[in-house]
């Protein structure tokens, strides 16, 4: 009987064990802007707000957001964390307010160096990336946090 407890036990955790995923190194994912900007922190409201394109005023600027398509897990995490809807339903969201209004959709930034560029010349702009690429662009700086990519 005490065999048989012992055995379960043991099949349980290794069945458990199994199915635990590997633990990496989770990456950060955040909110940036080019250097030039002297932004107050964001709150997750004004930046959800930002990215379904609505204006948010800050220090007597508009300032506009850039989708960063160029890396699929960031904006994954982006989608999930930040804007609270799947792809699909973005999309939908911002074509409707676009169809709405007349207003000119989100632009996408769909290569990292093209990011970059856009946020560099355009100092009031802000998009997304992951932590440890903020650190190695000189151009760019951290604003505001959004998460990480581990799995909840």
């Amino acid at each position: 009987m005490i065999i048989n407890r012992a055995l379960r036990l043991t099949f349980i955790m290794l069945i458990f064990g199994l199915s635990m995923p590997s633990v990496a190194s989770a990456r950060e994912l955040v909110v940036v802007s080019s250097n030039a900007t002297d932004y107050s922190p964001i709150s997750r409201f004004e930046l959800r707000k930002l990215f379904l394109g609505y204006p948010v005023k800050q220090n007597g600027k508009v300032i506009s957001a850039i989708r960063n398509t160029s890396d699929d897990r960031a904006y994954s995490i982006f989608l999930q964390k930040l804007i609270r809807l799947s792809a699909k339903n973005y999309e939908r969201r911002l074509m409707a307010k676009t169809f709405k209004t007349g207003a000119a959709n989100v632009p996408i930034a769909d290569s990292f160096n093209m990011l970059i560029d856009d946020l560099i010349e355009t100092d009031s702009a802000l998009s997304f990336m992951w932590m440890d690429e903020v650190e190695a662009q000189p151009g760019v700086k951290f604003i505001e946090s959004i998460g990480d990519d581990t799995v909840n």
